[in-house]
């Protein structure tokens, strides 16, 4: 959700144009894209702060997507769409990441993810009717 290259752009034309596919990692951006860090105050840098640590190398892709106030609205659209299918909200941020034309899996570490990531049916809309999406700032993160 913050990475986009797998759902927009020439990666993704590329990929479908030569029947490839992408395999997604870090779609939970170091576990930002949790139910940890909503209502949260955006961590510090030391390293003493245990949800800087989280941030880490993600720190730059997500204040180039937009600040962290937008980020807790998308993570509070999450929170609702998760409600919705009783799943987290890492669950549908990695949900959307396979419903990516491109991608074919995602890589993760968590039994726990996939135990439950199905439960959200055969697609999760971009966002519930009932709630605004926030626009993240234009151009992508890591170009």
């Amino acid at each position: 959700l913050l990475d986009t290259r797998a759902g927009e752009g020439k990666m993704t034309a590329y990929c479908l144009k030569h029947g490839l596919t992408i395999q997604a990692y870090g779609c939970l951006a170091g576990g930002l894209l949790s139910d940890h860090f909503l209502h949260r105050e955006k961590p510090g840098s030391a390293r003493s702060d245990p949800d800087a640590v989280s941030l880490g190398r993600y720190r730059e892709v997500l204040e180039q997507w937009g600040t962290w106030e937008l980020f807790q609205e998308l993570l509070s659209t999450l929170r609702v769409i998760g409600n919705k299918h009783g799943v987290s909200i890492s669950m549908v941020a990695m949900r959307w990441v396979m419903q990516q034309p491109a991608v074919s899996g995602v890589i993760d570490d968590n039994e726990a993810i996939h135990r439950h990531f199905f439960r959200l049916g055969l697609g999760v809309p971009g966002v519930d009717s009932r709630v605004k999406h926030p626009t993240r700032k234009t151009g992508n993160a890591t170009q």
